[in-house]
């Protein structure tokens, strides 16, 4: 007989930069970008800053500078108005994962994803 046990989904040891969670606190309180671009550093030890998108970027200029095949997580600032016209704003984590990347890349983009969000709440 065997004993189940509840285990923790463990991460991959990767983690957030300084920048990144300077980079959240930012866009959250003063809104001086559109979104903010991160990924995995080339010696996978790290997530970090790519880059900032203008405050003017619309949502179309975005999804134009998505990579085809790179994974990417990215912060964005989505403004609209409710039913009864009230300006409104969500910050949005969004996770890309595209189909041509490398199945090695997704599964450490998505196993490092929690170690991100964790720290942006």
């Amino acid at each position: 007989r065997f004993c189940e046990k509840k285990r923790k989904m463990s991460g991959s040891g990767i983690v957030p930069t300084d920048e990144c969670i300077g980079a959240y606190t930012t866009i959250k309180t003063k809104r001086d970008c559109r979104f903010v671009e991160m990924a995995i550093n080339d010696g996978q030890t790290a997530i970090e800053v790519l880059k900032k998108g203008d405050r003017n970027a619309t949502f179309a200029d975005f999804v134009a500078q998505l990579p085809k095949d790179k994974c990417r997580y990215y912060l964005f600032d989505y403004e609209y108005k409710n039913s009864d016209g009230t300006a409104k704003d969500k910050l949005i984590f969004i996770v890309w994962a595209p189909d041509n990347c490398k199945v090695k890349e997704k599964m450490l983009c998505a196993s490092s994803k929690e170690a991100i969000r964790s720290k942006m709440e």
